[in-house]
Formats: structure tokens, sequence, C-alpha cells
């Protein structure tokens, strides 16, 4: 999503009624999976592996048409069926939007799910096996619990002070912890409600729930924050390789009533569907593909001294960024292939060396 500043107006001295103009790309749902930083195993990058483009209702035929949760299950599926073989144990971790029932309560239970809870969620305790007998089925939840808001400013759930591992820092929160259901979107299965607040009162009160009712609350909070890696995914592809440039689009459905002329690119129907579904997947792989190259080829303490040297600023400069990462494949491929075929090949690797680093020093300084 893009703010048109130029298309936009504030209303403040024409008296017209300020206006807000956005332009919306691609929207996509993307599943990555946490790899841990061989030189710092408490800092992990997100490597993106399966991807759906989203279509709303109104840019495709019903018949196309499928929720942004629906798609993440499906993604979640074909990341199950190549983990037969691994055997590993899988933890899934989303934002509000995916915590709900089209994706928990299709979980195996070998999957631990990890994600927010509103704050009015209907929480239940358990049923009691004193039930009396009687007639029907004997009771599947228990009796209704106070709403996160509410387990809030309850007495009778004291806050905890704990110390937790969070984006790389040791911090100090206090902490909340119900064991119950959460019938509507994780059906019988127990889960376990953290709920978090600053001390410090710099950051409002949260609550999460973990479908692994016996998982300490310090690894609940320090898995749930391996999210953030996402974010820095989306961050790196956009400013260093380029993902926001393509300009393509996916025009809209046939006979539909076309708006007023506008600039830029305006294909129609399913003209821009195969630019459209390949490149942020092509993109985004190649972003997973540095990674792979350097953790098996790079050199971390060089890369690191080589970005002191040339931006001394950054003193707390202790470990590669993506950009020294891009920047060292980017050497390694101009040295290892015939370019300069020119008698002065030195004077030619000098320059593009020089040109190298002044680019470098403009992204780490940017």
């Amino acid at each position: 999503m893009h703010h048109d500043a130029v298309a936009s107006s504030y209303g403040r001295k024409t008296g017209r009624p300020r206006h807000v103009a956005f332009a919306f790309g691609h929207n996509w749902v993307i599943l990555a999976v946490w790899v841990p930083l061989p030189w710092n195993p408490t800092r992990g990058v997100a490597i993106p592996i399966l991807f759906r483009l989203y279509r709303s209702k109104k840019l495709c035929p019903a018949s196309d048409y499928k929720k942004r949760t629906t798609l993440a299950l499906e993604l979640f599926k074909v990341l199950l069926e190549w983990n037969v073989e691994l055997g590993r144990r899988l933890t899934l971790i989303t934002d509000s939007e995916y915590a709900c029932r089209t994706i928990v309560k299709h979980l195996p239970a070998a999957v631990t799910f990890i994600g927010p809870v509103v704050m009015n969620a209907a929480l239940f305790d358990f049923p009691s096996p004193q039930q009396k007998p009687g007639r029907g089925a004997p009771r599947k939840r228990g009796d209704r619990l106070p709403t996160p808001a509410q387990l809030i400013t309850d007495p009778s759930y004291p806050w905890v002070e704990t110390t937790v591992t969070m984006y790389g820092r040791s911090v100090v929160v206090l902490v909340k912890t119900v064991t119950c259901l959460w019938y509507q979107v994780a059906g019988l299965r127990p889960v376990r409600l953290v709920i978090t607040r600053d001390p410090k009162g710099h950051f409002g009160d949260r609550v999460f729930f973990c479908t692994d009712k016996d998982l300490p609350v310090v690894d609940v909070l320090r898995l749930f924050c391996c999210r953030w890696s996402l974010k820095v995914t989306f961050f790196n592809t956009k400013q260093l390789l380029g993902l926001e440039d393509p300009r393509n689009g996916w025009g809209l459905l046939k006979n539909r009533r076309r708006g007023e002329k506008r600039t830029g690119p305006q294909p129609r129907d399913d003209k821009g569907r195969k630019a459209v579904e390949p490149t942020v997947p092509c993109l985004l792989y190649l972003y997973g593909l540095v990674y792979v190259w350097y953790f098996e080829n790079g050199k971390p303490d060089q890369d690191v001294a080589r970005a002191r040297f040339l931006a001394p600023w950054y003193r707390h400069k202790r470990e590669p960024s993506f950009a020294d990462m891009l920047d060292a494949l980017r050497r390694d491929l101009t040295a290892s292939t015939e370019f300069f075929m020119h008698p002065d090949e030195s004077r030619g690797m000098q320059q593009f060396t020089s040109a190298s680093e002044r680019l470098m020093a403009t992204a780490c300084d940017g």
C-alpha cells in the first residue's frame, strides 16, 4: 500500500474536505521458515518458501475467491507433506488475522500454534469430571471464564515478574498465565493464555495463546518474537532486491466498466497474470539463496570489519547485515567471472570495487 501524496489533499486552505489517495499493489500470503544465524543462534532470518496471491472478491470470479486464512492453511498443509520425511516438530507463528479457527482447528496435534488473542475472546474452563449423570451427551466445556480484558484487571490472577529474551534483548515483563479452552478457535484442544504487561508502561498489555499448555512462558514469548524477522525480510527485499520496483498489474474482470484514464500500466483481463505471479516468488527465493550462499561461503568477521571501515560511525555493528552479505556475493561473482577482458583489467576491477564500496556505504547510511 502506497500513500499517493500528489493525489491527496488536506483541505487546509481550500475549504474542501480532506481526500487521502492510496495505491494498492499485490497482496500475498507467505509462509517462511525461521533459520537461526550461525554466528548468533538467538537471532534468525525468515526464509520465504511458499506463496499464494490473494485477490479480493471484486477482482476475481466468485469461483476463484479464497480467504487469506484459507490460502495460509493450504500452504501449511504443503509444508506438512514435506515434513513427513524430516519428522521435525513444527511451530506455527502468525499475527492476529491468522489466529482463527480456519487454521487452528485443522492443525495436527503434533503442531504447536502461537498467536495473539483478541481481548473479548470467549474462554471456558475444563468440564468437571464429577458431572451429574443424566440425559444427553456430557459437557464439552466448563464454566465461562473472564475475557482477556477482564483477566488483566482481575486481582485473583496476580502478575508475576519474569525475565524474557525478546528481540535479542533480555527484558523484564509482568505475566499472567491461564490454561483454558478457547472453544471457538481451538475447539477442545487446551490452550495456554499468556498476558504480558510492560512494568515501565511504554507498551500496552498484550495477550497470546499457545496450543502446547506445557510450553514455558519464556519460550512462548521468545518464539512469538521470531515472527518479526518476516518484517525484516520484506524490508530487505524491497529496499535491496527491488521487490517493489516491477510495475506489474493484473486487470479486472471481463465486461467491467473502466474508469477514467490513468497514467501507468493498466492491463486488462488476465494479461498481467504471467508477470504478477512469478515476480514476488522469484525475488523472495533469491533472498533465501543469498543467505544459503553466505552461510556456506561468507566471512562474517571480514565483512563486518569492511563495513565499519567504510562507515566508522556504526561503532555498535558486530554482525553482518543482509546488505553486507549481498555485497559479498556481488564481489565473489565479479571476481569469479571474466568481466574485464581488457589489457588494463586491474584498473577495471579497482573501479568496480570502489563503486561497490560507495554503494554499500550509501545503503548502510540510509
